[in-house]
């Protein structure tokens, strides 16, 4: 879990860092001080990254997971081992 967390916190992230490279490579404005962000468009760059993560949590909502139709078989002891639920 704290995996796909990660992987949509970079998501959201990714046009900062886009904007960051930005001003490193075209030199306008040295990244590492404050006055290269105040002009920043930050609301832009937070509503670009936030529909980046949505779109990404529909995507993985929509294309992973179990089958609709699967028959959920709950966690049982087998032998002295716990098997975990599933779905079949």
């Amino acid at each position: 879990m704290i995996r796909v967390l990660l992987f949509h916190a970079f998501l959201f992230l990714l046009p900062f860092i886009g904007y960051a490279a930005f001003l490193y490579f075209a030199k306008k404005a040295d990244v590492s001080r404050s006055e290269a962000w105040e002009g920043a468009p930050v609301t832009v760059l937070a509503t670009s990254g936030l529909m980046i993560a949505a779109v990404s949590f529909v995507l993985l909502a929509a294309f992973t997971g179990s089958p609709p139709d699967g028959a959920y078989t709950p966690s049982q002891f087998r032998d002295g081992v716990l098997v975990p639920g599933r779905i079949e």
